[in-house]
């Protein structure tokens, strides 16, 4: 799966020693011991950061860390390796970064990692003040977004004028007078006769025709975890050109195109609702053919992309697989990873596809919304 899933915290070795007598109490350290102070950040853009937490580990042992607050590790003097990255959908690490750095008896090492601007890009790590990653890209994008708005604006009030144009000459315009000085008459339109229809036909093609899939009414609805959508709520259709299915989100919600260079074959949609602030639920979706068909090797291989190593697996049934966790049980935080495996249209035979669905949330009511929009894209793919 595509965020860091490190088991249920425990006190560490750096943790204990710390709140351990033999080094005083909390917060302060024997001038025999050295301590590492490490401060993450994000760039305030990328608010959607704030979802997870940063991963810090200091000679392979994992401690706990949040954005913008300092935290205070006791070490022993000498080398130690210090490794930080961003917890991400695609790809799973985001900005890792590495560095040695040599603690002297009573005194403390500071660093400050910051998060990349882009996915590609690594994290910076080392005595403070560091610079984001990428931002020069940061701004190339930015730049070209605001070039791309400001000539579709242009596009749009030069066609108006045009259009306004069009219309001023043809209201001032009339027909040529005759020789004698008598405007001629226009002949009467037909209201009726042979090869003149008599009704206009329907143009609209149906969504499947244009490539888009229709959303299957009727179907039993699966629920995996969680709430279901009811016949009060309110839903909006998510129908991608292209896809063998379509499903139903929250009213308000935004669905936008990701791309991962590392699954060509794949396509991958986000969706959230952009109004809701850092408690919103978020699903990614992804959605990739299986030309040979989707053997148990072919699933097994899948699934080996889409899951982390140590993800504790759970079967619902013979094509689909998930993980479950909640992180956080006073503000709500979770995370659902499924991967299931079918046949467009509900039909039998060995599956072609695989939809993969994260599920993840740091508010209760996000955690239902996203529970919601999973188990209708089970529903709609079984």
């Amino acid at each position: 799966m595509y965020t860091e899933q490190w088991p249920s915290y425990s006190p560490g070795a750096y943790e204990q020693a710390w709140t351990d007598s033999a080094y005083g109490t909390a917060g302060q350290y024997d001038h025999g011991y050295s301590t590492i102070t490490v401060t993450a950040r994000y760039f305030p853009l990328a608010f959607l950061l704030a979802l997870v937490k940063p991963v810090l580990i200091i000679d392979g042992q994992p401690v706990r860390i949040g954005w913008n607050e300092p935290v205070v590790v006791p070490v022993t003097p000498g080398q130690h390796h210090v490794h930080v990255h961003t917890p991400y959908l695609l790809p799973r690490r985001m900005g890792k970064a590495d560095l040695v750095v040599t603690a002297h008896p009573g005194r403390s090492v500071d660093l400050e990692y910051k998060s990349p601007l882009v996915v590609n890009a690594r994290g910076a790590l080392g005595s403070p003040p560091q610079k984001y990653p990428g931002m020069a890209a940061f701004i190339i994008l930015m730049v070209l977004t605001l070039v791309l708005a400001l000539c579709s604006a242009a596009s749009t009030f030069s066609s108006l004028g045009l259009l306004s144009a069009r219309q001023t000459a043809g209201s001032t315009a009339t027909p040529a007078p005759s020789e004698d000085g008598v405007v001629p008459a226009l002949p009467p339109l037909p209201t009726d006769g042979p090869g003149l229809p008599t009704s206009v036909p329907d143009r609209t093609r149906p969504a499947e025709a244009a490539g888009r899939p229709e959303l299957r009414t009727g179907v039993p609805a699966r629920r995996l975890a969680g709430p279901s959508f009811t016949a009060g709520d309110e839903t909006t259709t998510k129908a991608f050109t292209g896809w063998p299915f379509a499903f139903r989100t929250p009213d308000g919600w935004d669905c936008r195109p990701q791309n991962d260079k590392r699954v060509a074959d794949a396509k991958l949609y986000g969706c959230s609702d952009p109004n809701a602030g850092n408690g919103r639920g978020l699903i990614v979706v992804m959605l990739r053919p299986c030309p040979s068909g989707c053997g148990t090797a072919v699933q097994s291989a899948l699934n080996g992309f889409w899951f982390a190593p140590t993800d504790r697996l759970r079967r619902e049934d013979a094509t689909t697989v998930f993980t479950e966790s909640a992180r956080g049980t006073t503000t709500g935080g979770y995370e659902l990873y499924l991967s299931h495996f079918f046949v467009a249209g509900g039909r039998s035979g060995e599956p072609e596809w695989q939809v993969a669905v994260a599920a993840v949330a740091k508010s209760k009511d996000g955690r239902a919304q996203a529970q919601k929009v999973l188990n209708d894209i089970l529903s709609q793919t079984s």
